[in-house]
């Protein structure tokens, strides 16, 4: 499996070089950024992902567990809560809508 999550209006940087240019554009444009491979497998109610390699190279040779629920065509995985400095907690959701068509 593959799991790339983009925020919204990435900023773009203005040079054509994905290592060159401004390094706090670059900071910022690369953190609004997550990238991960590996495998998975279901239990119970929740999807394990066997981080084999990441953008975020802590994440790399991990496990991470997601909670999903499913409903009629659609299912949703969220992360656990993480807390952020300045005391926010953050959960993020991904769902997918099956097409019947």
């Amino acid at each position: 499996m593959t799991v790339q999550i983009a925020a919204s209006n990435r900023p773009v940087l203005a040079s054509d070089d994905p290592l060159g240019g401004d390094a706090a554009a670059r900071a910022a444009a690369y953190s609004s950024y997550l990238a991960y491979f590996g495998t998975y497998e279901v239990q119970g109610q929740e999807v394990v992902h066997n981080i084999d390699g990441s953008l975020f190279p802590n994440w790399s040779g991990v496990k991470q567990v997601r909670p999903f629920t499913t409903e009629f065509d659609q299912l949703v995985l969220r992360t656990p809560p993480m807390s952020l400095a300045g005391g926010t907690t953050v959960i993020n959701e991904l769902a997918w809508k099956r097409d019947k068509s």
